[in-house]
């Protein structure tokens, strides 16, 4: 009996060294190994010695060490971009409206045809996205952004007033597509291990423009109002500043993608050029003498 308990108690260490896990081999300490398969490992605690099998070993050692590539940059500096623009439009439009002379009944439809744009197109947006490529339709996204930000800025010139920025608000809402693409987009250049972080990067920008957004309109109709510009052209010259800089990104974004495909068609040229040896006659082999 004492000797029971003895070799229990010497077991007690060596097995809380280890945790068994489906889809790896365990190193407990002994000469053999535990198998468990079909599948990922899950570690539960960090004195554990896990070795896994296949692939799995090297994609959890991998997933700490690799950064995000760089064609990420343009995706998330494109939805900052449209959405700083939704927010200079959330927190600004209503008291422009009524600057303008608009009645309440006014101010809700300009704000509502943009939700009613985007819940229409958006699907569309998509699906084009998934035929002509994320990085396409992002940047006509950004320049249907820009193009609505110009139309509310000189909506006191085009259709009227209230007409100029009802249809700058609903073509906004045509292109208001840059998040969901920009995240079908994401989970198709990322590996499986870093489609979260990247969804994560999409959002954060997303409600970064959202944040920034009001803050820039009101540092920016100050800056101008102390610049002596009047106080009715305050914000349109807001409008205007942000289709610049959505312009600024829609250039940038199409320089960065033709350094990446020239990147990308470099090396898939020297790939082929490896491959692409001549066949070259098998030589005779020389016979024995006899």
């Amino acid at each position: 009996m004492r000797r029971t308990i003895a070799v229990l108690l010497a077991l007690l260490p060596v097995s809380s060294s280890y945790v068994v896990t489906p889809g790896s081999q365990i190193n407990n300490g002994y000469s053999g190994t535990l198998n468990m398969h079909n599948k990922r490992p899950r570690i539960l605690s960090s004195s554990a010695k896990i070795t896994t099998s296949g692939s799995d070993s090297n994609d959890a050692a991998a997933v700490p060490s690799r950064a995000l590539p760089p064609e990420i940059a343009p995706i998330t500096a494109g939805v900052f971009s449209q959405m700083l623009g939704e927010g200079i439009a959330m927190s600004s439009l209503a008291f422009y409206l009524t600057a303008l002379g608009a009645e309440p009944l006014m101010v809700g439809v300009a704000i509502s045809c943009f939700s009613v744009s985007q819940m229409t197109f958006a699907p569309i947006m998509v699906r084009l996205s998934i035929r002509l490529g994320c990085s396409l339709v992002l940047r006509i996204c950004l320049a249907g952004a820009a193009a609505s930000s110009l139309l509310i800025a000189l909506s006191g010139s085009i259709y009227g007033s209230l007409r100029g920025v009802v249809a700058g608000r609903a073509l906004a809402g045509v292109f208001a597509a840059s998040v969901p693409v920009a995240q079908s987009g994401v989970t198709d250049i990322l590996p499986r291990e870093q489609a979260a972080l990247g969804l994560s990067r999409v959002s954060a920008a997303s409600q970064l423009g959202i944040v920034v957004g009001p803050a820039a309109s009101a540092i920016f109709q100050a800056a101008f109002l102390t610049a002596g510009l009047p106080a009715s052209q305050c914000l349109p010259a807001v409008f205007v500043l942000a289709a610049a800089f959505a312009l600024c990104v829609l250039v940038q974004m199409t320089v960065l993608d033709r350094q990446f495909l020239g990147v990308a068609n470099d090396g898939v040229a020297v790939i082929a050029g490896s491959n692409d040896e001549p066949n070259r006659p098998e030589q005779p082999q020389p016979q024995p003498p006899p």
